[in-house]
């Protein structure tokens, strides 16, 4: 299977309601892993997987700017905690 076909099947049996929180962070080494609602669904062991996840949200041109906007003040508000 292809990273994109990992990336899939971590979702396939979770459930998703208004307000669920995503969140997707680097493995040491290369790797990704992904949570739904404070639950692991799983990890990617793909070492491009991530890099090019992140650069479409996070990259010079993202997929949704407000998007975007959005991570960015949320982990201005982390750090600032």
């Amino acid at each position: 299977p292809t990273a994109m076909d990992s990336f899939e099947a971590l979702f396939a049996s979770t459930e998703f309601r208004k307000g669920t929180d995503l969140a997707f962070s680097n493995v040491p080494g290369g790797g990704m892993a992904v949570q739904a609602g404070g639950r692991e669904l799983g990890r990617l062991a793909s070492k491009a997987f991530a890099p090019a996840f992140f650069d479409l949200y996070l990259g010079k041109e993202p997929v949704s700017v407000e998007g975007k906007k959005s991570m960015v003040a949320g982990l201005a508000g982390l750090v600032a905690e």
